[in-house]
């Protein structure tokens, strides 16, 4: 797999003052850490970060973070972002350091393909869960969990554990939670009603 280039520069300057500072130029203050190596203050253009979330894999994309002039910090991602809470502006960013051959966990959406058959007999298809969170490689990370629903009947549930695998992927939880169902609608409890009657 082709892992994308963000070039950032070193920050020597830290404090609220500092970043307030550094935005004024059109660049963001991060920080990259992990990997078993100091944690090294940055800034870079928001625009790269922006390009990055329209990527498939959106802000769980891997990518090589390099500083200008100085040693590439290796392949990391994005471990956290702050924006400003009305215009959305990119204010922050967090990167953590990972490694090709070490699994690392993100959250991805769960994605629903074809047609219910409970739907279609009066049932409603609700999704309890629309993200969860996974373990893999970084080359392996799926831009989604995809669930077929075209088998479900009312009352049928897909829980976590019975999500699709794929080779490579582990879907983490701490509690078995029903990703999708269909719920009895009322059409389908008349139906059921009439057919007991």
């Amino acid at each position: 797999m082709e892992y994308q280039t963000i070039q950032a520069e070193a920050r020597t300057d830290r404090g609220k003052g500092a970043a307030r500072r550094t935005r004024t130029t059109g660049r963001i203050p991060a920080i990259a850490y992990g990997g078993g190596a100091d944690a090294v203050a940055l800034s870079l253009n928001p625009k790269d970060l922006r390009l990055l979330h329209k990527g498939e894999l959106g802000w769980n994309t891997p990518f090589h973070l390099a500083v200008e002039g100085g040693d590439d910090l290796g392949l990391s991602m994005l471990k956290a972002v702050q924006k400003h809470p009305l215009s959305g502006e990119l204010l922050h960013a967090d990167f953590i350091r990972v490694q090709e051959d070490t699994p690392v966990t993100v959250k991805v959406p769960v994605r629903l393909t074809g047609k219910a058959p409970g739907v279609e007999l009066g049932g409603k298809l609700a999704q309890p869960l629309r993200d969860v969170y996974i373990a893999c490689l970084p080359s392996a990370i799926p831009a989604a969990v995809v669930v077929d629903v075209s088998q479900m009947g009312v009352g049928d549930k897909v829980l976590l554990s019975s999500l699709p695998s794929t080779d490579g992927v582990t879907v983490l939880y701490r509690h078995d939670a029903t990703v999708v169902n269909v719920v009895r609608g009322r059409v389908a409890k008349a139906a059921t009603t009439v057919a007991e009657g």
